[in-house]
């Protein structure tokens, strides 16, 4: 386990202008581990999961916007039912040129269901943390 990690850090000792302990050598793999950056970064992301779901409770508020570029008006002619209706022409316009909607919900009550994907994702976040941990030693 020890050769892959010497192997590792073969750069910094060749570019080494001074002696180089076995300490040096495996914090420099450690550092340039592609496994431990991985699994460090599912752990920053398992936390934002927990961070999100846990806000949650909070509520959540939306914003929508829509803009309606300027159109020319539609002309919609009809040839009308001969005699009863005559023929007739009317234009359709857009009116609305912005629209922005914002929205606010609150969960009141949601039978449990907060509480247990809080739970979730701490013990999602902790089981990402022991993986880090697993990682790390397995490396040195």
């Amino acid at each position: 386990m020890r050769l892959p990690i010497l192997l590792a850090a073969l750069p910094a000792l060749l570019a080494a202008q001074e002696p180089l302990t076995l300490q040096d050598a495996i914090a420099a793999a450690l550092h340039e581990q592609p496994r431990l950056k991985a699994a460090e970064e599912g752990l920053k992301a398992a936390e934002a999961r927990a961070e999100g779901i846990a806000l949650n409770r909070v509520g959540r508020f939306e914003t929508t916007y829509l803009y309606t570029p300027s159109q020319k008006p539609l002309e919609i002619l009809f040839p009308g039912v001969p005699p009863l209706i005559p023929p007739a022409a009317f234009e359709v316009k857009s009116l609305q040129k912005h629209s922005f909607q914002a929205t606010f919900s609150q969960p009141l009550w949601t039978w449990g269901a907060l509480g247990k994907q809080t739970s979730a994702a701490r013990k999602d976040r902790d089981a990402t943390r022991s993986g880090l941990d697993r990682t790390r030693q397995q490396t040195a």
